[in-house]
């Protein structure tokens, strides 16, 4: 029985390599546990655009310890963090358009802080979607803007194609 698990052990660590090349492709509902709903203002006696108020909501929004350290790739929107020259260096993957400029942040489980490997150019980031391709840690990281329960090395950046 040792023998055979010295020998599967042997197999696993010459097939791994072809293994781990392959993404998990994950959805935003991927990074929430599944009992967990994000809590939602009262819109009636709250403004929307109370930021403090937003903020409170879900600043340590849980993680699905699952995702640690997995490599994956996952859509969404970019807010740029920091540049050199036109290339963008490190970034907030959103799951939706405007997230953290122009309305409150989503909760931190919904917000993945990025590293490019590579700084590049991508077109019009502001507007366009992308899958991110990468090594997905469930770790806290503080941005101005927002703060993430996830964070990233992305390897891999392309345009999301609409159907």
């Amino acid at each position: 029985m040792r023998r055979l698990a010295i020998v599967l052990s042997a197999i696993l660590i010459v097939v791994a390599p072809a293994w781990a090349e392959a993404p998990l492709e994950i959805t935003w509902d991927d990074m929430m546990p599944e009992d967990w709903l994000p809590p939602m203002p009262d819109f009636i006696e709250h403004d929307y655009f109370d930021m403090d108020l937003m903020e409170q909501l879900a600043p340590d929004a849980p993680v699905v310890e699952g995702l640690d350290n997995q490599y994956v790739r996952l859509p969404g929107f970019i807010v740029p963090l920091k540049l050199e020259g036109q290339k963008i260096v490190e970034l907030l993957l959103v799951p939706y358009l405007g997230a953290c400029i122009h309305v409150p942040p989503p909760p931190s489980n919904q917000i993945v802080h990025v590293r490019l490997a590579e700084p590049q150019a991508l077109e019009e980031p502001e507007w366009n979607a992308f899958w991110m391709t990468g090594r997905l840690r469930t770790q806290a990281k503080s941005s101005e803007l927002a703060e993430a329960s996830y964070t990233m090395v992305a390897d891999k950046v392309e345009i999301y194609e609409w159907d």
